[in-house]
């Protein structure tokens, strides 16, 4: 089913990386240090999909392994 509520993706940048800035197609994001919070209340079609591109800035040379997490959007039944 669609999706129905606020949509919240968090994340902790590794070390290495800082958080510029991010949003986009109704997705709003903050930062405080490493961590940033992206939201969004628009609702997704069940066959749908939303995206938001987020830029860092590198500040060592390396690989970077990260992975976020998605709470909330509920169920529009």
């Amino acid at each position: 089913t669609a999706s129905a509520g606020l949509i919240t993706i968090t994340d902790v940048l590794p070390t290495g990386l800082t958080f510029q800035s991010g949003g986009g197609n109704g997705w709003f994001c903050t930062a405080v240090g490493q961590s940033f919070t992206c939201t969004s209340s628009n609702v997704i079609s069940a066959s749908g999909s939303s995206a938001f591109a987020v830029q860092v800035l590198p500040t060592q040379v390396g690989s970077f392994s990260n992975t976020a997490t998605l709470t909330g959007g509920g169920s529009a039944s």
